[in-house]
């Protein structure tokens, strides 16, 4: 337990964060997640999505492909719960580094396997099975969350960042807005458990000409405020009464951008 007088500021401490990329398909969510190191850090990004070309291709990022919710509840998640996840890099891949931030990438796809366990060779689903499902996406997050906070002098922090791939809405289901690609209720949960929630999205415009045709150039960018009623986005970080400022509406969704954005000091980029 620590207990913080109103208004006090601890601004010599690392700055944590947690918080969650939400997005289509190649809208950049595991670009950013890999992006929250340091110049002697790492990125622990335990990988749910089968493709992991992206992670892989980034420097100083550890991707750690996992074939299963139970091998990542039983082989991953004993270290995110004793704040160990540089032992972590020493006992399966005799790595030693220093490590930033823990990216899951995605949520949605682990969620989709831990339901899938679950419901094991059986068709139908019934509720006892969502309760169970919620339960463990809850647990997990949360003990993920937890560590970007220090609650005993000394305890290792890490930043915590989620992607989701994003589920549109479905106009036969009367859905309005675009929700995380998950089962059940745990879907309306994410987007409350961290710092923030960004939409991540790619633009392209007009490029040089080369051999006589014109090029794309793309881009990629994140909403801070919902671009609409249908999503739900936002940041618990900056803004009015806060220590850091407050974004623009949209903004590059890296981890340099976002401190730079933030105000956060270059002492607190940890």
């Amino acid at each position: 337990m620590r207990i913080h007088a109103p208004g006090s500021t601890n601004p010599e401490a690392p700055f944590r964060v947690s918080g969650t990329y939400l997005g289509e398909a190649f809208s950049g969510k595991t670009h950013n997640l890999c992006t929250w190191h340091t110049k002697e850090g790492v990125v622990l990004l335990i990988a749910f999505d089968p493709d992991t070309g992206t992670a892989r291709s980034m420097p100083n990022v550890v991707t750690v492909e996992v074939e299963s919710w139970r091998e990542f509840e039983v082989d991953v998640m004993p270290y995110v719960r004793a704040r160990e996840l540089e032992k972590l890099l020493k006992d399966k891949v005799s790595l030693d580094a220093k490590v930033d931030a823990l990216a899951i990438d995605t949520i949605s796809v682990g969620a989709t396997r831990c339901f899938n366990e679950i419901l094991g060779a059986r068709e139908q689903s019934d509720r006892k099975d969502f309760g169970l499902l919620l339960n463990k996406l809850t647990a997990a997050t949360m003990s993920c969350v937890d560590i970007t906070r220090q609650y005993q002098e000394g305890q290792a922090t890490y930043h915590v960042l989620f992607g989701s791939h994003l589920l549109s809405p479905a106009a036969e289901a009367a859905k309005i807005r675009f929700t995380p690609a998950i089962p059940g209720q745990f879907k309306d949960i994410l987007p409350r458990l961290g710092g923030f929630a960004f939409i991540c999205k790619q633009s392209t415009k007009p490029g040089p000409i080369r051999d006589g045709a014109s090029s794309q150039v793309r881009s990629f960018y994140v909403h801070t405020v919902p671009p609409s009623d249908m999503y739900v986005c936002g940041d618990r970080i900056g803004g009015e009464g806060k220590v850091y400022k407050g974004l623009a509406p949209t903004t590059g969704g890296t981890y340099p951008e976002l401190m730079t954005a933030w105000g956060v000091p270059p002492e607190q980029w940890q």
